[in-house]
This record gives C-alpha cells, structure tokens and sequence, in this order.
C-alpha cells in the first residue's frame, strides 16, 4: 500500500501490532532444536548467514532496518527484541486457546515456547 508516497507494508497474518523482530522470530520458532535457540547468547544476528539461524536471513534483515529507518540496535537489544517477541507469541495464544476446543491447538506453541526459553536460559549460563 501506497501512503503519503510511501510505502507501508500491512501482514495481515496475526493481525495487530508487535514487536518487530517477531516475524523474524517465527521463521526458527517451531525449530527448537536450532542453533537459533541453543546458541542464542553466543550469536551474532547482525552478521549471520548461517542457513541454520532465521535461515541466514537476520543479517539482511537488521542491516535493511538500519538503512530504510536510521534505526541502530546492538546484540543486545536483538536478543531482547527476540525475547519480547517469544513472551509477544505466548500472550496472544495464551488468549487464544482458551477454550476447550482450541485449547489442545496451543499445547504444542507453549510446548515450543517452554523449550525455546529454556534453550535460551541454557545458552547464557554456557556463556
């Protein structure tokens, strides 16, 4: 979409505002045995290229946000992004599944939610 002469993307997909790394996030979430998640606290995302991690897409995806928007994030405020955009994915399917019916729908998300921070837990003490 066209707005103001510029343009403005709309992901349609989940609907709503969130953190902007969480489409990064979701491309390893279901991979929880990835390097994504073992590894969190010893990669770089800025430079990665590694197929294994966002399948090599995180260094092209910060340096675009650096130069379309001027914005400029350290690993650490990546790593937190990410982590925001975990907790993000948790709470909208927390709500979501709460019926009886969806509620076995969600078992595996928060199933990978649990493993994903706990690789991630493991990760900073291995540091």
């Amino acid at each position: 979409m066209v707005v103001n002469d510029e343009y403005v993307l709309i992901d349609f997909a989940n609907g709503g505002m969130l953190n902007f790394t969480y489409d990064l996030m979701l491309q390893n979430f279901y991979f929880t045995n990835s390097k994504t998640w073992k590894h969190f606290h010893k990669l770089n995302f800025k430079t990665n290229n590694d197929p294994d991690i966002f399948f090599g897409t995180s260094s092209y995806f910060f340096k675009s946000l650096e130069t379309t928007y001027g914005i400029y994030l350290d690993e650490e405020d990546i790593k937190l992004s990410l982590i925001i955009a975990l907790s993000e994915i948790f709470i909208k399917n927390y709500h979501r599944y709460q019926s009886k019916e969806e509620w076995s729908d969600g078992i595996g998300m928060f199933e990978a939610i649990e493993i994903n921070c706990k690789h991630i837990m493991e990760s900073a003490c291995a540091q």
